[in-house]
């Protein structure tokens, strides 16, 4: 079942490039993870539909480990940059 059907079947929230930005480092928050080791890893995932990561290029234009950058979001070119602090700070607040 794809995500879309699947969210309007449970009332989910659809999903945003924020959300794969959280998506990217969420695990990592939860078990602990301080951010100076997320900046360091510079982690990123992808797939045919979605591609994120902690710091890289988007655009041409180049951004530090200080950020997430979504340059994929629904199998189309984007680019959504997101505060990793914010992000990591959102995630621990709700944990």
């Amino acid at each position: 079942m794809s995500g879309l059907i699947q969210g309007e079947l449970f009332g989910d929230p659809p999903r945003t490039a924020k959300s794969v930005a959280v998506e990217l480092i969420e695990y990592y928050v939860k078990r602990g993870d301080p951010l100076e080791w997320l900046k360091q890893g510079q982690m990123g995932a992808g797939d045919s539909g979605e591609s994120s990561s902690i710091g890289g290029y988007c655009q041409g234009k180049k951004f530090s480990s200080d950020f997430i950058i979504v340059s994929k979001f629904n199998g189309q070119e984007i680019c959504e940059v997101f505060k990793l602090k914010e992000i990591y700070e959102g995630i621990k607040a709700n944990a």
